[in-house]
C-alpha cells in the first residue's frame, strides 16, 4: 500500500511521485509552477507529471487552481514561474513561452461551442487549415468517435452526446500530443453525463491518448482517471490510483472531499485502535489520540431482534433515512453526534429504531487527532463521532 504512510502522516511527500512508464517517457511534466492574481497565490510551486498514454484526473473544489493550472499548460495563461514540458520540449520556462497554437495540445472545455453554421465535417476540419489530407482526417476521427457518415449533418440535428463527440473529434483532428478536458460533461444531464464518461474513457484508452481531465466531481474523476491528483488551495495534496486515493486518503480533508466520511475518535496502540465502535485494525501503526476514517458503506446496522452475533457495544438510534433504490442511507444518532451509514441491502431498520452498529470494512486509516483541526479550519462538512473517549 504505497499511500498508507502518507495517510497516517496526514500529508504526501514532496515532489511528484508518479512512476515512469516502461519507456521512461513522460508526456507532461510541470516543475515548480506558481501563479498569483492580484497578490493572491493560486498555485504554489506545483510539480506534476503524466506518463504517455495515461489519463490523469485533476480533482478539486471550485477555486482550488486546477483550471488555472491547465490554462498554463495550454498556453492561455502565463505562469509567474516554473516550467512546462510536453515530451522533450519545453513549452514554458525561463525565457520560453510557446504560443498556444504551436503547443499541439487539444483543449475541450465546459462548452462544446460547435460552430452552428458549419457542418459536422466543417467543425472537425476547422483546426486542420489547408492540409492535403484534410477530408481523410475528418473521416478518420469521426470514425474514432463512432460518427462515421455524419460529415454533412448540422450540429442542431445532433443529440447532446453526439455534439460532445464531435467536439472531441475536433480536438483530436490536429493530432495533438495530449488532450486537456476541462469539466467536459458539466452541462449535460446526469444520465448522459454518466454514459459519456464511460464512452470517452474507453475512447481515450483505445487511442492510447494522453489526457488530463479537470473536474470537481469525485465520481467523474474516479471513472475517467487512471490516476487522480487532488488539489486544494493551489497545492497537489495527493496523487494515486482511484482506489488508493479513496481507500487511503492522505489527510482528513482529502478523505472528506473524495467521499462521505465519518471520523471516529480512538486511541492507537500499534496495529489496533480502540474506538466507540470497538477495537479496529489499522492499515498502518498508530499511537495516541487519533481520528479513524469510517466510510458509510463500512457500517452495518441491525436491530436487537435481528442482530444475531453482532457486537452490541456500539449502539445508536436511526434519525433519518433516504432510499435511492440501489442504496439506503441512514443517519444514526451516535452519542452526541451523527454517523452516516450506507447499504446496498434493502432497508431492515426504520426511523426511530434503536440499532447496533458494527464496522465491516478493511483495516482503517487513522490520522493524528491534531489533523482534524485543519479540517475544521477549512470548513469542510464532516461527521465526527465524539462520544465518550475510547479506552
Amino acid at each position: 500500500m504505497p499511500n498508507a504512510q502518507r495517510a497516517t502522516a496526514g500529508a504526501p511527500p514532496p515532489g511528484d511521485p508518479a512512476p515512469r512508464g516502461r519507456d521512461g517517457f513522460r508526456a507532461l511534466r510541470l516543475v515548480d509552477v506558481h501563479k498569483s492574481f492580484g497578490g493572491t497565490r493560486v498555485l504554489h510551486w506545483v510539480n506534476l507529471s503524466i506518463e504517455r498514454g495515461r489519463t490523469l484526473a485533476l480533482l478539486g473544489p471550485s477555486g482550488c487552481g486546477k483550471t488555472t493550472l491547465m490554462r498554463i499548460v495550454a498556453g492561455l495563461e502565463v505562469a509567474d514561474g516554473g516550467e512546462v514540458h510536453v515530451g522533450e520540449r519545453m513549452l514554458a520556462g525561463p525565457g520560453v513561452n510557446v504560443a498556444p497554437e504551436h503547443r499541439r495540445i487539444g483543449l475541450l472545455g465546459q462548452e462544446r461551442a460547435l460552430f452552428p453554421h458549419l457542418t459536422v465535417g466543417g467543425n472537425v476540419a476547422y483546426g486542420l487549415g489547408r492540409s492535403p489530407d484534410r477530408d481523410a482526417r475528418v473521416r478518420e476521427v469521426l470514425e474514432m468517435v463512432d460518427l462515421a457518415g455524419f460529415e454533412k449533418r448540422m450540429p442542431d440535428s445532433l443529440s447532446g452526446g453526439q455534439q460532445q463527440r464531435v467536439a472531441i473529434a475536433r480536438a483530436l483532428a490536429p493530432r495533438p500530443r495530449m488532450l486537456l478536458l476541462d469539466e467536459p460533461f458539466q452541462a449535460l444531464d446526469v444520465h448522459l453525463r454518466l454514459e459519456l464518461q464511460a464512452e470517452v474513457q474507453a475512447l481515450l484508452k483505445a487511442l492510447g491518448a494522453t489526457a488530463v481531465v479537470v473536474t470537481h466531481d469525485q465520481d467523474e474523476a474516479f471513472v475517467m482517471g487512471d490516476e487522480v491528483a487532488v488539489m486544494q488551495e493551489g497545492h497537489i495534496r495527493q496523487r494515486g490510483t482511484p482506489s488508493e486515493v479513496y481507500g487511503h486518503p492522505a489527510s482528513p480533508w482529502v478523505a472528506s472531499f473524495v467521499g462521505d466520511a465519518n471520523f471516529v475518535p480512538g486511541i492507537g496502540s500499534g496495529d489496533t485502535v480502540a474506538t466507540p465502535l470497538g477495537n479496529l485494525a489499522t492499515c498502518c501503526p498508530a499511537s495516541g489520540k487519533v481520528a479513524v476514517l469510517v466510510r458509510p458503506s463500512h457500517l452495518r446496522l441491525v436491530t436487537p431482534a435481528t442482530g444475531g452475533d453482532v457486537d452490541a457495544s456500539a449502539t445508536g438510534q436511526v434519525q433519518a433515512m433516504r432510499f435511492y433504490g440501489h442504496t439506503t442511507e441512514c443517519r444514526v444518532q451516535f452519542g452526541e453526534n451523527v454517523l452516516l451509514a450506507r447499504s446496498d441491502r434493502m432497508p431492515s431498520v426504520r426511523v426511530g429504531d434503536d440499532v447496533m452498529i458494527r464496522y465491516e470494512g478493511p483495516p482503517a486509516v487513522a490520522y493524528p487527532a491534531s489533523a482534524m483541526a485543519g479540517l475544521r479550519r477549512n470548513g469542510k462538512q464532516r461527521r465526527e463521532a465524539s462520544t465518550s473517549p475510547a479506552r
